[in-house]
């Protein structure tokens, strides 16, 4: 999905002074908006330089830019660009860059959820197309439209922008992650906006739920990260949770988002195969919809 795949960071790492630091990365937050000096980039949003070793990113984003925008303003201006690469310096860049919009972690993270949220509802009423925000606001527009029953456990939930959303429509919400890091934050972050949902540390593979536990299982945006025969695993493991149905979705890129944590680019061909491969009984259909969909129903 969109963001950061697996939060391993310290999500409320002290950023003392407004800057954040880590063996490999500084962050920090300039204070005089049209001051750039650093030497190895500079981009619309951010000015990149050495400090020892290690990286130093220097960024202008107020507290109410803060986003998940944030993720498609690295990727374009500091990673498709080819000044930095590697799933862990992006996840890295970005704690720092949100631990550094605020005075506190949790006001910061408050920020960026809100934020995001507020901003997908806008792409999703009044569509702009600019920012990695409105390119994903179709996706989380059509899993509202092809979820079954009122239980829903979505797999590999990263930020759990989805999970949150659904929640605040009424349904009943777990979500999994085996980064314990994402899972955390996006427990904190439930219940400080009242949105509940359940959250849980666990192996897309191996969910630790009895069998038709939920109606649907999402796993939206989640295989591109895992080789083919983990992909059939996660579906399967899907069909045992489900009670009705269960939802897959992938990007369609010419070039797999390596900063994501993406391992190759997908078509339809590769779900049908999942698909078959996981041989269930299951019926199934795949479509394309902003990238690749696969739904599976349980035979009545």
């Amino acid at each position: 999905m969109s963001g950061v795949d697996e939060i391993e960071l310290n999500a409320y790492r002290a950023s003392p002074g407004g800057v954040y630091r880590s063996e490999s990365v500084t962050v920090r937050r300039r204070q005089v908006v049209d001051q750039r000096r650093l030497s190895i980039a500079r981009t619309e949003h951010f000015d990149i330089g050495r400090v020892g070793t290690g990286l130093l990113l220097e960024h202008d984003l107020s507290p109410d830019m803060v986003s998940d925008d944030i993720s498609g303003q690295l990727s374009t201006e500091l990673f498709d660009a080819g000044w930095i690469r590697g799933p862990r310096l992006f996840e890295e860049l970005l704690v720092g860059i949100v631990l550094t919009s605020a005075e506190t972690p949790q006001q910061a993270w408050l920020n960026f959820y809100r934020n995001t949220i507020r901003r997908i509802d806008e792409e999703i009423a009044r569509p702009t197309g600019r920012g990695s925000i409105a390119a994903y606001a179709p996706v989380h527009a059509h899993v509202g439209q092809v979820v079954r029953g009122r239980s829903v456990h979505e797999l590999g939930t990263c930020f759990g922008f989805q999970a949150l959303r659904l929640a605040r429509a009424g349904l009943e919400l777990t979500a999994s992650d085996l980064s314990a890091g994402s899972v955390h934050l996006l427990r904190d972050m439930s219940e400080l906006l009242d949105l509940p949902v359940t959250t849980q540390v666990s192996d897309a593979a191996r969910i630790t739920v009895p069998d038709a536990s939920c109606d649907t299982v999402l796993a939206i945006h989640l295989l591109e990260h895992v080789p083919d025969e983990t992909a059939v695993e996660i579906i399967r493991e899907a069909c045992r949770v489900a009670r009705h149905r269960v939802v897959v979705a992938v990007p369609f890129e010419d070039e797999p988002a390596q900063q994501f944590g993406h391992l190759r680019s997908l078509g339809l061909d590769d779900l049908r195969g999942w698909a078959r491969a996981a041989a269930t009984e299951w019926p199934w259909q795949v479509y394309e919809h902003h990238g690749g969909w696969l739904l599976l129903d349980r035979p009545d």
